[in-house]
């Protein structure tokens, strides 16, 4: 029993496994010619302040954000970000931008759609005087804030809710400043890559959910694949407890049957197969 449960896990360690890394998603550059369409101007003139923050698109095909931060009434800040829309950013992601600052602090910001008075997730962006540098933020080291002050509450960023992003200027030291952004892209979360699915499965198939002949499919939760029963008459439901009962081709315990179109990741996921 023993040699048969150790060849059992052995074979699932042999399964080839990978993770997948996506080229990073282009969010915003400046290379098309209504660029400046799509971002705005807010400084602290909304809040009585008499700082000033512009940005234009430069010959080199970047934004370049600059003015002159004043300390007069409330310290004071200058930001430039992009207006609203549908970004599509995911839980897991990381944030990439290629920037050229003067050596002072900036926030790389995101904006969600919500209602609150001057809300947003702030990162720090330490720049480098006239030096091109990559920044990466992951999503879930955004800090909450309102009127420059965490807000704890706030709870984590929701991907689904970011409708923006900018920079934004408020180092309580006087004087003119100077940005450039080449661009700002996405990078995706790393994630199992799987073995082809056979018998018409597409990786997007769910055991649980529906059933293609024998094989089905699962690119999510533990990353298996599974084999379905032939017969699609009784529940999905009750097909998945009767397999974790009996029809899986390997379980924890003992290996059962061998059959090509099951495949598994690794000894880790046979743990997710441990008999309820």
């Amino acid at each position: 029993m023993k040699l048969a449960y150790l060849s059992g896990c052995l074979a699932l360690l042999m399964v080839p496994t990978a993770m997948a890394h996506d080229a990073p998603i282009p969010l915003f550059d400046f290379t098309e010619g209504d660029s400046t369409k799509q971002w705005q101007t807010v400084n602290d003139g909304v809040m009585g302040g008499v700082s000033e923050g512009n940005f234009k698109i430069t010959d080199e095909k970047t934004m370049e954000f600059f003015g002159t931060l004043s300390l007069a009434n409330n310290d004071g800040f200058a930001s430039v970000r992009s207006k609203a829309k549908k970004l599509d950013l995911e839980k897991g992601d990381t944030l990439v931008a290629k920037v050229k600052g003067d050596g002072r602090e900036y926030t790389l910001n995101l904006y969600p759609n919500r209602s609150r008075t001057a809300f947003s997730y702030r990162a720090t962006v330490q720049t480098k005087k006239d030096e091109w540098i990559e920044v990466k933020v992951p999503l879930d080291e955004f800090e909450a804030t309102s009127f420059g002050r965490v807000v704890k509450e706030a709870g984590a960023v929701k991907p689904e809710e970011v409708t923006s992003v900018g920079f934004l200027l408020g180092d309580k030291k006087a004087g003119p400043f100077k940005m450039e952004v080449e661009w700002i892209k996405v990078e995706r979360a790393a994630r199992l890559s799987l073995p082809p699915i056979q018998d018409g499965c597409s990786d997007k198939d769910d055991p649980f959910s529906r059933c293609k002949g024998k094989c089905c499919g699962w690119n999510s939760g533990v990353q298996r694949k599974t084999c379905c029963p032939e017969s699609d008459k009784t529940s999905v439901n009750q097909q998945a407890k009767e397999q974790r009962k009996s029809d899986f081709c390997w379980t924890i315990e003992r290996p059962k049957k061998s059959n090509a179109d099951c495949q598994f990741q690794s000894a880790i996921d046979s743990e997710k197969l441990r008999l309820s």
